[in-house]
């Protein structure tokens, strides 16, 4: 919901009366919602400013009632201000319970962020990027069940995203630059309104879940610089997607499938796949053999199965260890130990790597 102006209208309240109903305070002839005015008191106390709570950034109001707040240092819908919020974020923020738009990017807020933000239900749009927040994301979170939009990029937030997973209206997330760990869980197909999903810049680790190629709406996906290893094979039925960002992962097998989507890859700021771990042919389409820009490909020696930089006896015993006992090798194991190229780990790998090792 974006509400570009500010309502004021009171129920049973005359412009001109000083009288307000119970619970309301006046202020400047008008009526408000007491317990409203009590956080933006304590915003204000946290930050050590001196103005009405009403001159706080730009408000939305209704019935006495704050329905949007905005304020940053960013000229973005008309509220930008001069001198940035500070402190933490006010604990008692769960009393402004008729919230629908809170955006306060871009000011030097700081601490965790409180668990009473999850008691703001109506909330449909939540800015709280560009500030300096920490620690993982509240249990609390899920119950905001009516967000489509969510922005908490350039923090120092941690933890995992599963709690994200319950917002299953949420159509933009933005969450770069922070510190957030571990895999995308599967639960991530809950999100069936996501548009736009930009986890750039965080910690985040292992395979691309395939059950995220079920987000049929999911035009925008930014996954650059992290740890991921490896997309889903059936990256093909994500039918919306245009713009894919991939670049700076640990990614060493791209499926051949990726070719059926409208992506244009030729230019890096559309889409990008550059410093991964793409250095044989066999392991990307040839649609992409034009564009995969720079790869890190000095890490490895073909034939060495246990990835200590030399091949020898012991990557032979270990594969055919591997043969026999039907052992699984992780993506980088696999590709150096497929030295014969046909996709399989066999008895043709284990002769080509002795043929390595006597030919030296």
């Amino acid at each position: 919901m974006r509400i570009l102006i500010v309502i004021l209208s009171f129920v049973n309240t005359s412009l001109f009366s000083n009288e307000c109903e119970n619970g309301f305070i006046e202020i400047n002839n008008y009526c408000y919602f007491e317990q409203d005015i009590q956080v933006l008191n304590q915003f204000i106390f946290n930050s050590n400013l001196s103005i009405n709570p009403t001159s706080l950034g730009e408000q939305v109001w209704d019935n006495g009632r704050l329905l949007s707040l905005c304020y940053s240092m960013y000229e973005i819908d008309g509220c930008l201000q001069s001198i940035p919020l500070s402190g933490s974020i006010p604990e008692n923020i769960y009393l402004l319970d008729e919230l629908v738009d809170l955006r306060l990017l871009g000011n030097d807020l700081f601490g965790y962020i409180p668990e009473g933000i999850g008691q703001l239900v109506n909330l449909e749009y939540l800015d709280l990027s560009y500030n300096n927040l920490f620690g993982s994301l509240p249990n609390t979170f899920g119950n905001l069940s009516n967000l489509t939009d969510l922005y908490i990029s350039n923090n120092s937030l941690n933890g995992n995203l599963n709690i994200i997973c319950e917002l299953v209206k949420l159509e933009n997330f933005y969450a770069f630059s922070n510190q957030f760990i571990g895999s995308l869980s599967s639960c991530f197909a809950n999100l069936e309104n996501i548009e736009v999903l930009i986890l750039k810049d965080n910690l985040l680790t292992n395979e691309i879940p395939s059950s995220i190629t079920t987000l049929s709406k999911l035009g925008y996906l930014d996954i650059s610089n992290n740890e991921i290893v490896s997309l889903p094979s059936s990256i093909n039925e994500m039918v919306s997607l245009n713009y894919l960002y991939l670049n700076n992962n640990s990614i060493t097998n791209i499926p051949y499938d990726i070719c059926d989507l409208n992506i244009d890859w030729t230019y890096p700021s559309i889409s990008s796949i550059r410093n991964n771990y793409l250095c044989e042919n066999d392991y990307y389409p040839d649609c992409l053999s034009s564009y995969l820009g720079d790869q890190i490909c000095d890490w490895y020696l073909i034939g060495d199965t246990d990835l200590n930089n030399q091949v020898n006896i012991n990557d032979i015993i270990l594969l055919i260890e591997t043969i026999i006992l039907d052992l699984s090798l992780n993506e980088f194991e696999y590709i150096v130990s497929d030295v014969y190229k046909d996709s399989s780990i066999n008895i043709l790998d284990v002769i080509n790597i002795i043929h390595i090792i006597f030919d030296r």
